[in-house]
């Protein structure tokens, strides 16, 4: 299989039959999938076909966590979930991505299925972490100062109580 155009069309003849819309843009094919949009590209190296695929989220809540929280969701999904898709993240964004080489059509959409499969496993992985990190995040910024002076107060009437009994 030599001819990526070819192959792109044979890929999105299989999108198309399993009910997904895709389009090709700027070489890559657009995939829309449960309301997110994924991008695979497929080229040639060296002799061999690689096809690559690639989610990318950028998003307001997602870019003002701590970097700690960005990182700590990129390193449990990618320990956590045994597949070849990988979670990047970076300060205002994160990318999802995993590629694999083939020899023949019915390779490139046995492997594609699977592939994709994990891909939407990493994502909704993902997602669930960002959602409990973004909740505790606006959690974080709601709270108001003084919500402690009431345990403070019991604190300190009760040290100066027992102060007084010593005596």
């Amino acid at each position: 299989m030599g001819n990526v155009y070819k192959m792109r069309k044979a890929l999105m003849s299989y999108l198309k039959e399993e009910g997904l819309n895709c389009e090709v843009k700027d070489g890559e094919i657009l995939i829309e999938f449960n309301e997110s949009y994924f991008s695979s590209s497929i080229n040639e190296n060296d002799g061999y076909n690689e096809c690559t695929i690639m989610y990318q989220c950028t998003d307001e809540d997602y870019a003002k966590l701590d970097i700690q929280d960005k990182t700590f969701m990129a390193d449990k999904v990618n320990t956590d979930l045994e597949n070849h898709a990988t979670v990047y993240a970076y300060d205002e964004s994160f990318y999802i991505t995993t590629s694999f080489y083939f020899t023949s059509k019915q390779m490139l959409l046995n492997l594609f299925a699977s592939h994709f499969e994990e891909l939407v496993n990493s994502l909704n992985e993902s997602i669930d972490i960002l959602r409990s990190k973004i909740e505790e995040h606006k959690n974080k910024q709601t709270r108001k100062i003084g919500f402690n002076v009431d345990s403070y107060k019991q604190e300190s009437q009760q040290n100066e109580t027992q102060v007084a009994a010593k005596l």
